[in-house]
């Protein structure tokens, strides 16, 4: 969860939330997990109960991943694929990274005729 989501959760300004926040991870009741967007740029941390494991259905598997592109010969697009795993856009795209650099995955561009052009639709490479 991050510092925005639990703010909005206990519907308390995100400023206000802060001074109780770090005494928490200073005591390490609180995990700060620092994340950063695809451009390297430092985003909010994760803040996660400490000893608390990440529930498995929860994680992110590169099988999962290939397993759906597997169902769908067509394509899938980034949101489509964030949909169905139930993960935010961004952590997918760093699997998907991984994936592509990897030669697993092909991303093929798409182009609009007006506007910004729609995400690249990814497929199982081979």
């Amino acid at each position: 969860m991050t510092r925005a989501d639990l703010s909005t959760y206990l519907q308390v300004p995100v400023g206000e939330l802060i001074p109780y926040l770090n005494p928490l991870i200073e005591r390490q009741q609180v995990i700060a997990v620092r994340r950063e967007n695809t451009y390297g740029r430092s985003i909010s941390p994760l803040l996660l109960i400490a000893g608390a494991e990440i529930p498995e259905e929860k994680v992110v598997k590169d099988e999962s991943i290939l397993e759906f592109l597997r169902k769908k010969p067509q394509g899938v697009s980034r949101r489509d694929l964030s949909t169905r795993l139930q993960v935010p856009v961004d952590e997918l795209k760093s699997h998907l990274n991984q994936l592509i650099e990897r030669q697993q995955v092909i991303a093929v561009r798409r182009e609009n005729t007006r506007g910004r052009p729609p995400s690249p639709l990814l497929f199982i490479a081979g």
